[in-house]
């Protein structure tokens, strides 16, 4: 017998056993749930109501001295972001640091679901053939998401889903959040007014079962939001400091992050100075004083890093310099500067061996660069 064929039959074994024991356990919402998923169509009671539609986007692309520009920004200018809902789920249950969304009926809802590459099969609530104890709540609102201790899918993926349930005129009696600890979660769920007894936390090692669970939606798609998230989260969380002065050129420093550092910092610094550039970093300063670097700056350069994300507070028409290692570009900010109609420039820094994705800029090119944006 082939390795093959003996992984098929293994495999086949396995799945009739589990569906032989889910079919007979009396009480499924102690076991996990079975590995298909469903649309919010296909299960009965749950109310769906859409607050924006899909949104086609065409989008301007960057400018750079590079001979051609990359394939990831060619591939997403013609772009559809997918519509913005809320669902309400009676009985609905959700589990896991990602919060997973299982229906009264034990069915996987698929439009609540984000794998992040990841196989359906593989998720941790499989992992298990007995589910934690479960905690029983009235009416709660599902805030979660997969990478939320990244900085970007924090502002950009869980905060605007507030905006969503305002549109939808429902007000939660619960939050359900994941576990956060990190301080800009901290201080922008204050800012947002979430009182902590409003909150109940969400780990691999909770389910939580809502007689009215409501799950917003991902603002627009992964690495694409929507403008109205963008305006959500300048009109409440940016509080202007008028008393204060903010340089209009401004250096982003990743040089206390663990990776995607510039190596050469200190030479392309004297070249930005020469510019009337002012350096910063993002870990030294209040989420406000961040905030507000981004709302009066009107040219800002940076290596690509979580800390562009501030550009959501970034007035309309500035400009944007995004350094990229070759080895990874990633035009998530390209795409929200289009969105804030940003004049977008990038470019790749030179190869060099690193594991962290470090860079080093060329000098010339950099200021072949900065000529192009016209300083």
């Amino acid at each position: 017998m082939s390795i093959k064929l003996e992984r098929k039959i293994k495999i086949f074994i396995q799945k009739s056993l589990f569906n032989i024991f889910y079919f007979f356990y009396p009480n499924k919402k102690e076991i996990p749930p079975q590995k298909t998923l469903k649309s919010f169509s296909e299960v009965k009671n749950i109310q769906h109501q859409e607050i924006y539609l899909k949104t086609p986007l065409k989008r301007v692309l960057p400018k750079s001295i590079h001979e051609s520009t990359d394939k990831a920004f060619i591939d997403l200018v013609n772009f559809e972001l997918e519509s913005d809902f809320v669902m309400q789920i009676p009985n609905g249950r959700a589990f896991g640091e990602d919060g997973l969304v299982v229906s009264e009926d034990n069915q996987i809802i698929s439009e609540t679901l984000i794998l992040g590459g990841e196989k359906l099969e593989d998720h941790n609530i499989f992992k298990r053939y007995k589910l934690p104890k479960t905690i029983k709540v009235n009416n709660a609102a599902l805030l979660t998401s997969k990478w939320r201790n990244c900085y970007y899918h924090w502002i950009i993926d869980v905060l605007p889903k507030l905006h969503l349930l305002e549109k939808a005129e429902i007000k939660p009696e619960k939050y359900i959040l994941n576990d956060y600890k990190c301080t800009f979660q901290v201080e922008t769920i204050a800012l947002l007014g979430i009182e902590e007894d409003k909150i109940i936390r969400l780990d691999n090692e909770s389910i939580i079962e809502v007689f009215n669970l409501i799950v917003p939606s991902l603002p627009g798609s992964i690495g694409n939001p929507p403008l109205w998230a963008c305006e959500y989260l300048k009109n409440k969380l940016l509080i202007p400091n008028v008393d204060k002065f903010y340089p209009e050129k401004i250096y982003l420093s990743r040089e206390k992050a663990p990776q995607r550092r510039i190596q050469n910092e200190d030479e392309i610094f004297e070249l930005l100075k020469k510019y009337g550039f002012k350096k910063i970093i993002p870990e030294d300063l209040s989420m406000q004083e961040q905030f507000n670097h981004f709302a009066n700056a009107k040219i800002i350069v940076s290596p690509h890093g979580a800390g562009l994300t501030n550009l959501v507070f970034s007035n309309d028409k500035i400009k944007v310099l995004e350094i990229f290692t070759p080895n990874y570009i990633n035009v998530c900010f390209w795409a929200l500067s289009n969105l804030k109609n940003i004049d977008y420039f990038y470019l790749k820094g030179e190869n060099i061996p690193s594991e962290n994705f470090d860079i080093f800029v060329n000098i010339e090119e950099l200021e072949q660069t900065l000529k192009l944006m016209n300083l």
